[in-house]
């Protein structure tokens, strides 16, 4: 597996989950808590490589997989990130403060490791998983979408023919997958 990796620094907020969601709508274990209810982030990486051996990658997938961060997971890391964000003085003491405090003491960053992992359907293919998943535009591949999905035309972009902005590595290349650690 070749990989290749970004860091972005996230300016986003935790959300405060709702404190009892509905099972039955969500099985909060079976769904990747970046995709609902969102990590509480202060930094995220994004790894993105490309499955060159199916069967070691099958093997380490299975190792992986307990790492991965549930959405029940990620509600109890929000409460915690909510608990410690909470204002450390009273509104009447703090408001004669220097307007740098904002009621509380200094911001406390809460431990966390988050994972995620996400396949194209070039992933799925070459680990065998094929058919269609009813989903034409996750079918088709991302360079496929680049258009709708806002990418920038990029040099030998016509109106019959888009060419989105992408560094050379990406556009060459197949992605058959990104590992995410926030």
């Amino acid at each position: 597996m070749s990989s290749t990796s970004t860091s972005i620094t996230s300016p986003r907020r935790a959300c405060v989950p709702h404190p009892t969601p509905d099972p039955s709508v969500f099985d909060l274990n079976d769904i990747q808590g970046d995709v609902f209810p969102s990590f509480p982030k202060k930094c995220e990486w994004f790894i993105f490589f490309d499955i060159q051996d199916p069967v070691a990658f099958k093997k380490a997938l299975c190792d992986f997989i307990p790492k991965i961060t549930t959405a029940a997971r990620v509600m109890n890391n929000l409460k915690a990130v909510n608990l410690a964000q909470q204002p450390t003085t009273p509104a009447h003491e703090y408001q004669s403060q220097a307007p740098f405090h904002y009621g509380r003491k200094e911001r406390k960053l809460v431990p966390l490791k988050q994972y995620q992992i996400a396949l194209t359907k070039a992933g799925f293919d070459v680990l065998g998983v094929t058919g269609k998943l009813q989903d034409t535009d996750f079918d088709a591949g991302q360079l496929a979408d680049a258009f709708n999905l806002g990418d920038r035309p990029g040099p030998g972009s016509t109106a019959a023919k888009f060419v989105p902005d992408w560094e050379p590595v990406w556009r060459e290349n197949v992605l058959h997958g990104v590992i995410l650690i926030a």
